[in-house]
């Protein structure tokens, strides 16, 4: 019964320990049944592109999310969600503007995931889909930093 007891008595010291150095819970990764806007738009309706202020960067640091690829910091919940209906075939594509690094992370229709840092003009990251599918995309707009920024995400079809 003893032993028992200094067991206990130990494990508990031990959690106290873990819990005044402040070990950190598990690593979160982007969550896509979660969203901070919803959009709806048409493949037509985005042939004249729309601009989105978003402020780039968040708490969950891809590299240690193993279900999601890309690098960088995203908020948990993505930073808006496209309801897109592609009436006439057309490429849709997703790009950002910011002064920082930024990065682009999208949840197609399909549930996979598309990553991009540089592929724009200089750091700015850039996603064309060809003849995307209809659905819901659900879209991060990360910082490669771990800080924010103001960003803005611009949404078109040609």
């Amino acid at each position: 019964m003893l032993v028992s007891i200094k067991k206990i008595l130990g494990s508990m010291a031990f959690i106290g320990f873990l819990a005044c150095f402040g070990v950190a819970e598990a690593q979160s990764c982007p969550d896509w049944s979660g969203t901070n806007q919803m959009i709806s738009r048409s493949s037509d309706d985005l042939y004249s592109a729309d601009r989105f202020e978003i402020v780039s960067g968040g708490s969950v640091y891809l590299t240690a999310c193993s279900s999601v690829p890309g690098v960088g910091h995203v908020a948990e919940t993505a930073d808006l969600t496209l309801d897109f209906t592609n009436r006439s075939g057309h490429q849709l594509t997703f790009r950002v503007e910011s002064s920082c690094d930024t990065t682009l992370l999208i949840n197609t229709p399909d549930t996979d995931w598309i990553f991009d840092d540089d592929g724009g003009d200089n750091v700015s990251p850039y996603v064309a889909i060809n003849k995307a599918p209809s659905g819901v995309y659900d879209i991060w707009v990360g910082s490669f930093e771990d800080d924010y920024c103001s960003s803005t995400l611009i949404i078109e079809t040609f």
